[in-house]
């Protein structure tokens, strides 16, 4: 009988979240060199009130993920679901989920 600390769910899981880093690192590195903003460059987008519904809703979408907040309790909520439905086929992706969401917040940190 295998030990909890080595179980196969576990070290499948452990290797989805070592490959949502690495993901996050992919984007980052191939989006580092087109994200360099310039003055002549496009600005934040903001909605007022005669903008379309549609677009205030996606501003508001946007500017609400970009909150750290929301962030660490994204990266919290998919850690859980990896933990709690290890022994589930789709586990892997929210292992995933959450070692892309844990670079993120450590970029947001430093």
């Amino acid at each position: 009988m295998q030990s909890t600390l080595f179980s196969r769910a576990l070290l499948k899981q452990l290797f989805f979240f070592a490959g949502g880093m690495f993901a996050y690192l992919i984007l980052i590195l191939l989006l580092s060199h087109t994200s360099q903003t310039s003055v002549l460059g496009p600005a934040k987008p903001v909605a007022d009130s005669k903008s379309p519904l549609l677009w205030q809703v996606q501003v508001a979408l946007v500017n609400l993920l970009q909150l750290r907040i929301v962030q660490v309790v994204a990266f919290i909520a998919f850690l859980l679901l990896a933990w709690r439905q290890r022994e589930s086929r789709n586990s892997w992706l929210y292992a995933a989920l959450a070692g892309y969401a844990f670079l993120g917040i450590l970029r947001l940190l430093f």
